[in-house]
């Protein structure tokens, strides 16, 4: 019995690191198409420097940054919010975050998450995702750093199964 609890513990856990690591990759993805008018302008200031080519860079960088910024905010806040717990990631494995009673999480646990997770990748110089692995993998309860900041865990979905009419 007690081995069957552990074995679906650690499905979990490589399920939760497995969507955690295409989250992350639609993140990167979706960062990187953001960010071409930004690299644009900044190579045109390389090739001509002038006061307006600088002003030009600067601008795009502080909006395209503010627009990156939002989106990640809709993809990590918005979306688990709206769609029962899951991101993109979680959804594709059947799991969903959830308070640590069980309970749906509040809209300022999400945002503690997301702010926790720019501390942490401003404090690892952008390895917040190792460091993430790590505290999943060795945990007692196989939470993460920013689960705990938020009171939040990651479950295994439980399927709902509609009733079926029988009355013909």
């Amino acid at each position: 019995m007690e081995s069957s609890v552990k074995k679906k513990g650690s499905n979990i856990v490589s399920r939760h690191i497995a969507a955690t690591l295409i989250d992350l990759a639609i993140l990167l993805l979706c960062n990187a198409v953001l960010a071409i008018p930004c690299i644009i302008v900044f190579v045109n200031e390389l090739v001509k420097h002038t006061t307006a080519a600088s002003i030009s860079n600067f601008l795009v960088s502080f909006f395209t940054g503010a627009f990156i910024l939002a989106m990640d905010l809709v993809y990590l806040v918005a979306m688990p919010l709206y769609k029962d717990g899951q991101t993109v990631g979680l959804r594709f494995f059947d799991l969903k975050i959830v308070s640590l009673d069980s309970s749906p999480v509040l809209t300022k646990q999400y945002l503690v998450r997301f702010l926790g997770l720019l501390l942490i990748t401003a404090s690892t110089f952008g390895f917040a995702l190792i460091s993430e692995i790590i505290t999943i993998s060795l945990s007692s309860d196989h939470n993460s750093v920013i689960g705990t900041l938020s009171s939040t865990k990651v479950i295994e979905k439980v399927k709902e199964i509609k009733d079926a009419d029988t009355t013909h």
